[in-house]
């Protein structure tokens, strides 16, 4: 009998019940559409909180606040307006991203600015009568008024110190000020405005250095001490200057050119401990600069290149070695079209050192080209004679 052979088919499987197999492709898409959901949702935030992040990004001043601090500028010359340190700081601190700064203050840590506000009015560093500050442009000066003064021992100590969120927007701040002050002398040297371009390097240098003033004695000897500490002397430094013909003519005729020779004498000449305060490029090569003066020359009387007590230009005088007793520097200008006698006068300032001024005069006779020419009839007579 034939052995029983195996069954090699199984049954079929049972079919699923139509409700079960609907309730399962339900169920699928509706994860899938939560999932999507929130996806959408997701990327949705991120997208308002990328463009609420870009519609409050904060960013450093540009070169529209430097044209917005010269506007106000203008102003103030135009009505016959003294500008000190003061008045240039408060159209600095008004400046539009000087401002958008202030806010982001305000809205990040306004209880510790308050804090802060009633700190420095302790500390004596701004009057009692100081409202709180309410809006960007007085969380800026507050922040600012902090920066002047935080070389001082009062705002070293601990109980001054910020708090981190503070303290990087009050770095945020300072180095916005500190980066318009070249920008800003440099618009006043180009605007020929004398008093603004001395408050612009007397701020700069306030600025960097910690302190409210380049005059108070309590500043100037605060730099002093640190100065010594280090192994540095103060700059003891007068300037002179001396007016001649370009072309080497004896008399300087209406018109020519005139070169003016500005020369610094460095009564601190000798070794020290001092570092570079820049570097230049001399002969194609990059070389350190010990110390440099800004010397501005300004008209003492009223010609036809400008009224009294306009800018006539800028002189830099650079100091390559520490053991120089004299620098010097040279400055071209055309020479008045009317004979006359004219003065100028020099102003010695250095955006490095805090404290550090000095002044003088110089003078030259104009002719006119009918006497140039007798003068050289002259010498061509005298030569004449000799042979």
């Amino acid at each position: 009998m034939a052995a029983e052979q195996p069954n090699l088919t199984t049954p079929a499987d049972e079919p699923e019940d139509a409700q079960t197999v609907v309730a399962t492709v339900i169920a699928i898409v509706v994860a899938a559409a939560i999932m999507w959901t929130a996806f959408s949702v997701r990327m949705h935030r991120k997208q308002q909180d990328a463009a609420r992040a870009q519609k409050n990004e904060v960013t450093g001043p540009t070169q529209t606040d430097v044209e917005h601090v010269r506007v106000l500028l203008a102003e103030e010359v135009a009505t016959g307006k003294h500008v000190n340190a003061e008045s240039l700081l408060a159209h600095i601190t008004s400046a539009p991203a000087m401002r958008k700064l202030g806010e982001r203050v305000l809205q990040d840590a306004s209880r510790k600015l308050c804090r802060l506000h009633a700190l420095l009015q302790k500390k004596g560093v701004v009057t009692a009568s100081t409202a709180a500050p309410e809006n960007g442009e007085a969380a800026v000066r507050l922040l600012l008024a902090y920066e002047l003064h935080s070389g001082t021992e009062k705002l070293q100590q601990k109980d001054a110190r910020l708090d981190p969120v503070l303290d990087g927007l009050q770095h945020a701040i300072a180095d916005g000020a500190r980066w318009l002050m070249p920008s800003v002398y440099e618009g006043c040297v180009k605007e020929k405005w004398l008093s603004p371009a001395l408050s612009a390097l007397s701020l700069q240098v306030c600025l960097y250095s910690g302190l409210w003033s380049d005059i108070d004695p309590k500043c100037v000897d605060k730099i002093r001490n640190t100065m010594a500490a280090d192994g540095v002397p103060f700059p003891d430094v007068n300037v002179r200057a001396a007016a001649k013909s370009w072309m080497g003519q004896p008399v300087i005729a209406a018109g020519t050119m005139v070169e003016i020779e500005v020369t610094v004498t460095r009564a601190h000449a000798g070794a020290s401990g001092a570092k570079f305060q820049k570097k230049v490029v001399r002969d194609g090569k990059l070389v350190p600069v010990m110390e440099t003066y800004a010397c501005i020359i300004s008209r003492e009387c009223d010609t036809d290149g400008g009224s009294k007590g306009s800018i006539v230009g800028v002189v830099d005088v650079d100091v390559l070695d520490v053991m120089q007793e004299t620098a010097r520097g040279t400055l071209k200008m055309v020479a008045p079209k009317q004979p006359g006698t004219y003065a100028l006068r020099v102003y010695l300032r250095s955006a490095a050192v805090l404290g550090v001024r000095d002044e003088s005069e110089c003078s030259f006779e104009v002719v006119c080209t009918e006497a140039l020419a007798a003068q050289q009839q002259k010498e061509q007579e005298e030569d004449s004679d000799y042979d």
